[in-house]
């Protein structure tokens, strides 16, 4: 049993309903499985099926990479950061998939400010622009003067587009592009083994408004 509110599938119809909408998605190359499963079954489950979900999003307003801790080696993350509208912000240890939501024990904050600036919280965006700039490599100074990619940072649009320009130039050893499980890889698990359902979001009720406060912080 899925999701009855399948947050993916929120964000892909927000971004149909809203052509000014940009969404920039970074998750680690390898899944959380334990690595003794990292080629196996279950872990081949969570590739093919973020492959799968992420292939909805409109190419020119996604970004979707993967961190590089050094060349060669993808970052391995172990935190969630969702941040909608530099207004509001959730970091913590939940995963955005079902297990992650219903099954998996996990602890997340959720946060806003009071005090808006043009339409943004300027704490919620420095936090935004801090951990993509961590996420991305980029130092705030550049030779004693600010990095121009760093200054970018500063407006959500426009860091949009320094993810998809550092893509474009193959990830200048900071990023890659979304890893694609071939064909012939080991077949995936069943979702009920690799992604259980726990309990019904209906008779959860921390869960049930956990749901509707990020729906809602999409279409606010």
């Amino acid at each position: 049993m899925l999701l009855q509110d399948d947050l993916i599938t929120a964000l892909v119809n927000r971004l149909s309903q809203t052509p000014s909408l940009h969404v920039v998605v970074c998750t680690p190359r390898d899944t959380d499985f334990p690595r003794k499963f990292q080629v196996q079954v279950m872990a081949n489950y969570e590739i093919k099926d973020r492959q799968e979900r992420f292939a909805g999003l409109p190419a020119e307003r996604s970004a979707l990479f993967h961190p590089v801790g050094f060349p060669g080696r993808p970052s391995r993350l172990e935190s969630t950061v969702v941040v909608v509208d530099d207004q509001w912000a959730l970091v913590g240890s939940s995963t955005f998939r079902q297990r992650g939501l219903r099954f998996d024990g996990s602890s997340d904050l959720v946060f806003t400010d009071t005090l808006l600036e043009n339409g943004v919280c300027p704490s919620v965006a420095d936090f935004r622009r801090r951990v993509m700039a961590n996420r991305l490599g980029l130092a705030p100074l550049d030779a004693g003067m600010p990095h121009p990619s760093y200054v970018r940072l500063f407006d959500c649009v426009e860091a949009f587009h320094v993810v998809k320009e550092t893509l474009a130039v193959g990830g200048l050893g900071k990023i890659e592009p979304l890893w694609q499980l071939s064909d012939d890889a080991v077949t995936p698990a069943p979702a009920k083994h690799a992604n259980p359902s726990g309990v019904d979001v209906t008779a959860d009720p921390g869960l049930s408004l956990y749901v509707e406060l990020f729906a809602q912080a999409l279409i606010t």
